[in-house]
């Protein structure tokens, strides 16, 4: 992955009021995955991917098939100050549980064309190396996933 400082994006996890907010997560929980864009993040792309246990990268921003941009203005919609922006909702899978990562790249502009495939990680990183874009920021946080508590 490349090498890049953080630009303050935190990354939420929300599976209901029962649920620990930093996990574990548990089979069959349905984890709402958020965005909070800090008030000085004002231009630029985001692209955010979780990458699981075995290794796989799921794209889950730019998001077309939910109609969502991944420019940072798209997302404020006008707004000042910090902005959350919903991801799509993971199922913990039974064959997920450990640490997975979400991931989020902020560059100057587009870094791929279009939507990524799920791919592995090696096809992912890959394609990372061979951008003409420099990433100019990178967020992540681990999602922890477990069986029933």
């Amino acid at each position: 992955l490349p090498q890049a400082p953080s630009a303050g994006i935190a990354i939420g996890f929300d599976a209901g009021p029962d649920a620990p907010e930093d996990g574990p997560f548990v089979a069959g929980e349905r984890v709402d995955v958020s965005l909070t864009i800090p008030p000085e993040l004002t231009g630029g792309y985001l692209f955010a991917v979780a990458i699981s246990v075995t290794d796989e990268v799921v794209p889950l921003l730019p998001n077309r098939r939910a109609g969502q941009d991944n420019a940072v203005a798209a997302l404020r919609d006008g707004a000042d100050g910090a902005v959350t922006v919903q991801l799509p909702t993971l199922e913990v899978d039974p064959s997920l549980y450990g640490r997975n990562a979400i991931l989020v790249l902020h560059a100057d502009s587009q870094i791929f064309d279009g939507m990524r495939p799920t791919e592995s990680v090696a096809s992912f990183a890959e394609a990372l190396a061979q951008r003409a874009v420099p990433i100019r920021a990178l967020d992540s946080r681990i999602l922890v996933t477990a069986p029933r508590r």
